[in-house]
């Protein structure tokens, strides 16, 4: 599955480098880098970043014989990760991380369910592309405070059965 990975990761830095008026999110989060995989623990100068990683592959349907093929499900995470501590005002109550990360949730998600993203961009054997759930979750990463907004992308990739 590289090749969706390589596909996700190029989408994802096409997504940080342009502007709002353009979809993406430049000029609402200064993004520092697109990870492949989590990265687990980084130093609160590497937030925030945009992740992508591979998660279940389950079955959709399947044609039987030598000449058959499976369609199978591929679910991916794109989560994008800030320290919330960079968005705090000491002088104001409460934590501001919320709408600048909401805001680029957001973008995401529509920025996916562009017509152009639905089969990604032609891929081979790609079916379809389902957007699913945004979720914008506090995340425990060592003395950052973490925050993400966690996009579940399902990926119905055909595959040809081998002989």
């Amino acid at each position: 599955m590289s090749d969706v990975l390589d596909k996700l990761e190029s989408e994802l830095r096409e997504f940080i480098e342009a502007d709002s008026s353009d979809g993406g999110i430049a000029d609402l989060i200064g993004i520092a880098s697109v990870q492949k995989g989590d990265p687990g623990f980084l130093t609160s100068s590497e937030y925030p970043y945009v992740m992508v990683s591979a998660g279940t592959i389950s079955p959709k349907s399947e044609t039987m014989g030598r000449a058959g093929w499976d369609a199978l499900n591929h679910d991916y995470q794109i989560a994008i990760m800030i320290d919330a501590t960079e968005f705090v005002d000491p002088t104001q109550s409460g934590n501001d991380a919320e709408g600048p990360l909401e805001d680029a949730g957001i973008a995401m998600w529509l920025w996916f369910r562009r017509l152009g993203n639905r089969k990604l961009d032609d891929l081979p054997g790609i079916r379809d592309v389902k957007v699913g759930s945004l979720d914008f979750l506090p995340d425990e990463r060592g003395e950052v405070y973490a925050r993400r907004a966690l996009l579940m992308l399902t990926v119905e990739k055909q595959h040809q059965h081998r002989t």
